[in-house]
């Protein structure tokens, strides 16, 4: 998951795209279109380039899958998508609901131990020290159960 902050527009890259046949067989150049929505349609035309960067910013926050296909010469295709997250940054809210409360410190917590295959993004360094790791749940819980200073903001 990408999070994008404070109303920010967001910025892809596509340098490191690469075919496994372009040394042999031609250029390399690739094909590149956007879904921005998450609607099923393209909402870019395809655009033959080695490197791109392209921007683009929701009307409204949501939280979008941003999907980008690429297409070589002999029409192969593969795309990736990416779940972007454009509503407002709420440090400690680890499971998305929007509130922080104890379900937000048991999922980092059940992410670090129990299932590391749970999303928990910037949202979960609670006492932002650059890392997700259990004084974050501990910092949480304080804050929830034991009047320490509130979670920091963004």
């Amino acid at each position: 998951e990408i999070g994008v902050k404070n109303h920010e527009a967001l910025s892809m890259t596509v340098t490191a795209s690469s075919d496994p046949d372009s040394a042999t067989v031609w250029d390399g150049i690739m094909e590149y279109r956007w879904d921005w929505d998450s609607d099923g349609h393209w909402d870019t035309p395809s655009v033959a380039l080695k490197n791109m960067t392209i921007s683009w910013q929701p009307e409204m926050e949501a939280a979008l899958d941003v999907t980008c296909q690429l297409r070589d010469r002999f029409s192969a295709t593969d795309k990736l998508t990416k779940h972007v997250d454009f509503r407002e940054f709420i440090r400690g809210d680890a499971n998305g609901d929007r509130h922080v409360d104890l379900s937000d410190a048991i999922w980092i917590l059940s992410s670090l131990f129990n299932n590391p295959n749970l999303v928990c993004g910037p949202v979960c360094d609670v006492n932002d020290d650059g890392t997700k790791d259990i004084s974050d749940a501990i910092y949480l819980l304080g804050f929830l159960f034991l009047g320490k200073p509130p979670v920091l903001p963004l």
